[in-house]
């Protein structure tokens, strides 16, 4: 079949990605890109969970043990919310609850942490 690798040639290159000097080499090459980025960020996301621990998980009583599942739950918004808008970003928060509401979170909880972002799920 045309434009289908067989497995020997992936497999070639997916060993060449996995090199430890051009790893090393874009690594070197991105460094100060990702320590300018993460210097951003990772303020704006201790600050996030700091909201949500004072405005949500607390005030609703929310055991520490649960905490760290409903911060993930709120990584993730924040994450869809600087990447996504509107009907997509609902969607992806939906999907979000969905996941989280499986694992044993509580919806209620669960809303009012995407309500932090400004999307509003059901």
């Amino acid at each position: 079949m045309s434009g289908v690798r067989d497995a020997a040639r992936r497999g070639e290159k997916y060993n060449a990605k996995l090199d430890g000097t051009i790893i090393g080499q874009r690594f070197t090459a991105l460094k100060s890109t990702m320590q300018a980025q993460t210097g951003v960020q990772f303020p704006l996301l201790a600050s996030m969970e700091n909201e949500i621990k004072s405005t949500v998980l607390e005030p609703l009583g929310i055991s520490t043990v649960m905490f760290p599942a409903y911060l993930n739950f709120a990584r993730e918004c924040y994450s869809r919310a600087n990447r996504f808008s509107d009907l997509t970003l609902k969607n992806e928060a939906q999907t979000l609850k969905a996941k989280w509401y499986a694992r044993g979170l509580t919806s209620s909880v669960l809303v009012s942490i995407a309500s932090t972002f400004g999307i509003s799920i059901t």
